[in-house]
């Protein structure tokens, strides 16, 4: 990198910038954006490091960096711009925009929340031998987030390609680095994990460039991450709008005086100041005017931008149903999951499966008990107990190639990484049209005793969330079927595992091929009132329908299979028929799942009802651990066949 280029790449970004918050006060840009005037050289030194294969993260502040890697500043502005010649065609925004063909994957709004994407990036490139090393840009504030730990830890135990700069200029938003910072080095963190950290002049892109080629080296060499800190200011507010009351003008002068674009001009010519700068000032213009040109987003319809295509040709596992059973003789939930994944390794190489204990111990539930001796350790990992980064890094996996199963121990713990899953990868397709192959196993629901934390049906939190597919089989056939289509899906899937299913015996069926999501089926054929429910509530409801029965009432029973996307033509035929619905459902009545179904339901056979659509739940309170309480908190047979009676009567 010669010294008029890089003058050249910092004064486009500071023109770039200026222009931006410029265009903000006159109305013509929306929304917020937060620019990086006086922090052009980290940008632009990071950029000049990188091989071409190499990738890159970003932060919400991270216009320069996607300019200074070889975004075009049209598209950029386009998208501060809404218009549909963004790089995210207007529906990211200024903090939300990917270029996978330039190795940038994502200025995002989730503070150190692609510190974790970052290392997923980081483990495909290893596991397929690429040759590309990651950057992570994040803040000095971002610091201060534990996913930025758990990632730390996660890449070092796997000795991962990436490398963690750490944008220091000063304030995370409105507090300062000693107000917000126990120790104000954030590369001294790095002893902790037993890797470098180092410190550099930030203000220096030659500094900046040298350094991080350092850090490139050794991580492709395979010795894993390390921490390079660049000490820089911004000399701009946080964002639009920011009277920046918590610093003093004094400070800022002094900062003035480091300007890292007027430093870079020591060494050039007036000549090749004017060269640069016409350049720069074209370079802008251009990218206004091709912006302000460019025509809004096209509409499309909502499900068009959700969800990636289904299906994957080439995917497909040969796996039918459970495999290694007898036609007729019973087989348990848990192993039909375990020979489903079996297969499906055996003959997708790009799968594998990441989690807590789910090597050598086999996993809480044994779901992967004897895969860790048959595929090794590369392809069933062994993680730290770090939902969020494990997340995290599944989902940057996935969308480079590989196609992660990861396994929660309990849903309880999902808890742990909901903005991985609900921030990031539920917007990929719909904001970037990227997929994100993946599949998060989990257990729930009560039965065990296992008490308040280790119990919980949370269905209700991923159901509303665009972008995420929900799987909840009821029995083994089901349970194949669809881990074989969520693994070849390009979305993120939730497969909803239960508890009391894992050792509950069952006859074998013949099938197994994957089942489409959003299909219902009618398990057991009614014409007095309908039952609807998922998992281990469709075992609860056929066992109240044959008590029914008995009493000459003739209940239909629906298993939804899937909640996301969900079936309400099963449903409300059924309710055509009968005339009377009760939806089951385990978690809590308020606000569940079955408040949706029930309103879907009612109002697409309201003139066919005879009673208003019903609903039973668990009780708004936590579930119990003693066995006693426990059986009072959730639907049974009995409970479900009393609630049919009183709608008969």
């Amino acid at each position: 990198m010669e010294r008029l280029e890089a003058y050249t790449r910092m004064l486009t970004i500071r023109l770039f910038e200026e222009a931006v918050e410029r265009l903000f006060l006159e109305g013509r840009i929306m929304g917020t954006a937060h620019t990086c005037i006086g922090q052009e050289a980290v940008a632009v030194g990071t950029a000049a490091a990188l091989a071409p294969q190499d990738a890159m993260t970003s932060t919400h502040r991270g216009h320069g960096h996607l300019i200074a890697r070889g975004g075009e500043p049209g598209r950029v502005m386009a998208e501060l711009f809404g218009r549909e010649t963004g790089y995210s065609h207007g529906r990211g925004g200024s903090q939300m925009m990917i270029v996978p063909e330039l190795g940038f994957y994502g200025a995002n709004g989730i503070t150190a929340g692609s510190t974790a994407f970052a290392a997923g990036l980081a483990l495909e490139a290893k596991l397929h031998k690429t040759g590309r090393a990651v950057v992570c840009i994040l803040g000095d504030g971002a610091s201060n987030q534990g996913i930025f730990y758990e990632s730390l830890n996660l890449a070092t135990l796997w000795r991962l390609p990436v490398v963690y700069l750490v944008e220091n200029n000063g304030y995370a938003m409105s507090t300062a680095t000693e107000r917000g910072l126990a120790d104000t080095a954030v590369a001294d963190r790095a002893k902790a994990f037993n890797i470098p950290g180092r410190q550099v002049d930030g203000n220096d892109p030659f500094a900046v460039c040298d350094a991080l080629r350092l850090c490139l080296e050794r991580a492709r060499s395979g010795e894993g991450p390390c921490i390079l800190e660049c000490l820089t200011y911004r000399l701009s507010g946080h964002s639009r709008g920011d009277p920046r009351v918590y610093r003093s003008r004094e400070e800022e002068a002094a900062a003035w005086k480091r300007d890292p674009v007027a430093r870079i001009c020591e060494g050039l010519t007036e000549g090749q100041i004017a060269e640069g700068r016409a350049t720069a000032e074209k370079a802008v213009a251009d990218a206004i005017t091709f912006a302000e040109t460019s025509p809004a987003p096209r509409p499309t319809a909502p499900d068009a931008l959700l969800f990636a295509p289904a299906a994957t040709p080439g995917t497909e596992t040969g796996v039918t149903g459970c495999a290694g059973q007898e036609e007729g003789q019973p087989t348990t939930f848990t192993q039909t999951l375990r020979e489903t994944l079996d297969g499906i390794l055996a003959n997708t190489p790009e799968v594998l499966v990441m989690g807590e204990d789910i090597g050598i111990y086999g996993g809480s539930f044994g779901v992967t008990r004897g895969l860790f001796g048959k595929y090794g350790a590369e392809r069933i990992r062994d993680t730290p107990i770090s939902e969020q980064a494990l997340t995290g890094c599944a989902i940057g996996a996935a969308v480079a190639g590989l196609r992660p199963v990861i396994e929660f121990m309990f849903m309880d713990f999902m808890t742990l990484a909901v903005d991985q899953l609900v921030n990031f990868a539920a917007k990929l397709h719909a904001v970037y049209g990227l997929a994100c192959p993946l599949v998060a196993r989990t257990a729930t629901g009560a039965g065990r005793g296992y008490g308040a934390t280790h119990s919980q049906s949370l269905e209700r939190i991923f159901f509303g969330v665009p972008g995420i597919k929900i799987a909840a089989p009821s029995n083994p056939v089901d349970a194949a079927s669809l881990l074989q289509e969520a693994i070849r899906d390009n979305n993120p899937v939730l497969f909803v595992e239960h508890k009391l299913l894992y050792p509950m015996r069952f006859p074998q069926e013949t099938g197994g091929q994957p089942l489409p999501f959003g299909k219902a089926r009618v398990l057991v054929e009614g014409s007095d009132a309908t039952l609807v429910a998922w998992s281990y509530m469709v075992v609860q409801a056929k066992r109240a329908a044959e008590q029914l029965k008995a009493e000459g009432i003739s209940v239909e029973v629906i298993d939804l299979r899937t909640l996301a996307p969900l079936d309400t033509a099963t449903p409300i035929e059924s309710a055509q028929k009968t005339g009377r619905v009760l939806v089951v459902e385990e978690g809590p009545r308020t606000g569940g799942v079955g408040a949706e179904i029930a309103a879907r339901i009612a109002e697409g056979a309201f003139e066919y009802l005879e009673k208003p659509v019903r609903r039973l739940a668990s009780p708004d309170l936590p579930v119990p651990a003693a066995k006693s309480l426990e059986a009072l908190c959730v639907p049974t047979p009995e409970s479900i066949a009393a609630s049919v009676r009183e709608m008969m009567s």
